[in-house]
Order: C-alpha cells, then sequence, then structure tokens
C-alpha cells in the first residue's frame, strides 16, 4: 500500500504461493484494512455533514413552498380580477353596442321622416 500523489491510497496485490493455492500477504490485508477504516471514517464525516445540512434544506423548502404557495394564491386573486375586469368590460361593450343600434334605429327613423 502506498499514498498517490493526490492523497488516495493505492493498494497493490501481493499474495504467497501455497500448495493449496494463493493467499494474501499480511502487509496487503493490513493494507485493505487500513483503507477500509479510512473509508469508514469518510463516510461518518460524509454522514455528518448530510445530517447537519438536512435541517437547513428542509427549512429552505419549507420557504420556497411558502413562497410558491404566496405566488399561486397571488396568480389565482389575479386571474380572479381579470375575470370581473373582463365581465365589467363586455358588460360594457354590451351596452355601447345596443346604444349604438338604439341611435342607428333613431337615425333610420328620422330619415324615413324627412
Amino acid at each position: 500500500m502506498s499514498k498517490a500523489e493526490d492523497g488516495g491510497i493505492v493498494l497493490k496485490p501481493r499474495y504467497l504461493e501455497t500448495p493449496k493455492g494463493k493467499i494474501p500477504t499480511y502487509d496487503f490485508v493490513m493494507g485493505l484494512a487500513k483503507a477500509i477504516n479510512i473509508l469508514d471514517e469518510a463516510v461518518a464525516e460524509l454522514e455528518e455533514k448530510i445530517r447537519d445540512m438536512a435541517p437547513a434544506s428542509t427549512a429552505e423548502l419549507s420557504d420556497l413552498k411558502a413562497r410558491l404557495e404566496d405566488v399561486e394564491e397571488g396568480l389565482k386573486n389575479l386571474e380572479k380580477r381579470l375575470e370581473v375586469e373582463l365581465e365589467d368590460l363586455n358588460d360594457k361593450l354590451m351596452t355601447l353596442t345596443d346604444v349604438v343600434h338604439e341611435l342607428a334605429e333613431r337615425v333610420q327613423r328620422l330619415e324615413e321622416k324627412h
């Protein structure tokens, strides 16, 4: 086992030939054990960081959810106001159309009298 240039560990498998086959050397097995311990420590550190991040992430998600709900509520209110405004404009347009038709009828009657 040796340290790589980037701080990692490089394990070189070493075996002894025996009549029953190859068996790993003591140094190789100890290197594996050390690598496993290092990995275990790294996993523990990562788990701790994740635990520390989880409440913050949950709070941020809750804030985002609340903001999204506020935006959705605002859009619903805006939609309702637009519907009311469109209905009002439609009513005014219908009134204007009726007035124009009435004026056209009056003009036609006046023309017929003359």
